[in-house]
């Protein structure tokens, strides 16, 4: 996922969207995304998930307000929905994930 294609990804989305912006130096953000693999696996067609380095897109991070890493957003039709900062167990993600699928 890139600024470029942020809009069309992720804002006009036809399904809810897993934002997940992550660092390649943050070993938080490498203990979490093998749990959001195996959710945009499982909910694939339900939930988007789209990984965003926040170093290559330090727009989008600020944009968001990204602060640290791993740092999660929830949108839903355009709209951001909910957030989860930190190393969340794959249990948390998907219970914030329930009500969008």
């Amino acid at each position: 996922m890139t600024e470029n294609t942020f809009e069309s990804q992720i804002i006009k989305s036809p399904v809810p969207v897993l934002a997940v912006f992550w660092a390649p130096w943050c070993t938080a953000c490498q203990a979490v995304l093998p749990a959001v693999d195996r959710i945009a696996s499982s909910l694939a067609g339900r939930i988007k998930v789209a990984k965003i380095n926040m170093e290559q897109n330090p727009a989008l991070a600020s944009r968001f307000q990204v602060m640290s890493v791993p740092f999660m957003i929830i949108f839903d039709n355009g709209a951001e929905k909910d957030s989860m900062a930190g190393a969340a167990s794959e249990t948390d993600i998907r219970k914030k994930l329930v009500p969008y699928h």
